[in-house]
């Protein structure tokens, strides 16, 4: 905004009309330069808190099913969800079951 108070007194040889417009212009450039700056702070902001962490907890997730399904494939079991856990369907067979007339 500076810029755009600077008017050329010490040359009165030169145009007013010229010295107003190319101070509005640079005023202008420096307001544009500073909301540029603003939002790339912006954006680096709101990426180092909200899209990292989110990012981090996708590629957490799928670490975790990356490994859940190489557990399933070195057992060769098939396995039952019971209460939370899994439990191979050969022991879920032995268990004692009640039964229904």
């Amino acid at each position: 905004m500076n810029a755009i108070l600077q008017f050329s007194t010490q040359a009165p040889e030169r145009n007013n009309e010229n010295s107003f417009a190319e101070n509005i212009q640079a005023g202008f450039s420096y307001l544009k330069d500073g909301l540029n700056a603003a939002i790339d702070k912006t954006a680096d902001s709101f990426h180092s808190r909200f899209a990292t962490p989110v990012n981090n907890f996708i590629k957490d997730f799928g670490q975790i099913e990356k490994e859940f399904q190489s557990a399933q494939e070195t057992s060769q079991v098939f396995r039952i969800c019971l209460n939370g856990t899994y439990v191979p369907a050969s022991d879920v067979l032995n268990m004692p079951m009640e039964e229904n007339y």
